[in-house]
């Protein structure tokens, strides 16, 4: 069993139960607001909100992950749109300010009331998701973490040596919504868990993607940092680092025994230091003396064989008149046509 709030406001709880079940609740009434069966429902379920647009200040995540066990103890992780739910639910019972710019909610208060003073039975919905990723038989428990800022899902498994990292993107039709990255981290000793510090702590000025802690059997936390290879390190890299929700020095105060339409300020910030320039604003790098030879020696390659390709007009006509040579009268355009007439005699009447 998990149970996980969403991730930017945190009015709505998504809870799994061993069987598969999701339900989504309000937290303010405690009505459950959708109840669907996810295909990890072998075992335990654990679950991680996420959202697409992650680099664009989302006012909440639409999303959620499924990590667990399919069929056969095949360790997998599914992606399931929530979006009608959750929006329709925030539209309704908040005004949400991003940065201090208010946005104009949707939806008719008095039909939500409406519905939440309905008693229905329980309708369990066999939801269909829109990603899924399978990784290997074991009955070991994954463990994860969600980067919603960068879409990154890093998934490792209690007694496991590795962390994998997916990218969740449900636009992305050839990798069918989540994609493994190539990079992954070995452990020298089993993983009994791990966890992650807020996006605000990572070192930009080395290209750090996320920091991450491992519990190790013995007991030893120690820390795992994933880096992003980057040439000109001394810029920010603002192609890889968006605005984070600021979660280290503004907190969420939201009275939710408060009947009515609630007023939520969220803030986002960036991480580019003072002393930092943009690197998307960067002047043009000058070519190194290596870089000057290598496309040297480029070019000269292509010149080399083009020459090698080149085929001129002569060589060309004597190449069609060899073929035609080659393939014998019946064929040459001069060739006089064989048994082309019959005697006049040799009519049958």
């Amino acid at each position: 069993m998990d149970i996980q709030f969403e991730t930017v406001v945190g009015l709505i709880a998504a809870i799994s139960s061993s069987n598969g079940i999701i339900r989504l609740m309000d937290i303010r009434t405690g009505n459950i607001l959708r109840t669907f069966k996810s295909d990890t429902s072998s075992r335990d379920t654990k679950l991680f909100w996420s959202v697409d647009n992650g680099q664009n200040k989302p006012k909440f995540y639409n999303q959620l992950i499924c990590l667990g066990f399919g069929k056969g103890s095949v360790r997998k992780l599914s992606v399931y749109d929530l979006t009608d739910t959750v929006t329709k639910y925030y539209n309704t019972n908040a005004t949400i300010i991003v940065d201090e710019q208010k946005e104009d909610a949707k939806g008719d208060d008095n039909d939500a009331a409406k519905d939440d003073e309905k008693e229905k039975e329980e309708n369990i919905e066999e939801l269909e998701n829109i990603g899924t990723k399978t990784f290997g038989v074991s009955n070991a428990i994954p463990v994860g973490y969600y980067d919603g800022n960068d879409n990154l899902l890093y998934v490792s498994s209690i007694g496991d040596r590795k962390i994998r990292v997916y990218e969740i993107n449900s636009n992305d039709g050839k990798s069918g919504g989540v994609r493994e990255m190539n990079a992954s981290f070995q452990s020298k000793e089993d993983i009994m868990g791990i966890t992650f510090g807020s996006k605000q702590s990572v070192n930009v000025k080395k290209v750090e993607m996320g920091k991450c802690y491992k519990l190790s059997k013995d007991g030893v936390i120690a820390p795992i940092m994933f880096f992003v290879p980057r040439k000109r390190t001394d810029f920010f890299q603002d192609d890889l680092y968006s605005d984070v929700l600021d979660q280290d020095n503004k907190s969420l105060d939201i009275d939710i025994k408060k009947e009515g339409k609630l007023n939520v300020d969220i803030s986002y910030v960036s991480l580019k230091p003072d002393d930092m320039e943009l690197l998307s604003q960067a002047p043009q790098e000058k070519e190194t003396e290596y870089q000057k030879r290598r496309n040297s020696q480029v070019k000269l390659m292509e010149v080399e064989k083009l020459k090698q390709n080149k085929v001129t007009d002569e060589q060309w006509l004597t190449g069609m008149q060899a073929s035609a040579d080659a393939a014998g009268g019946v064929n040459r355009w001069d060739a006089v046509a064989i048994a082309s007439e019959v005697a006049d005699d040799e009519w049958s009447d």
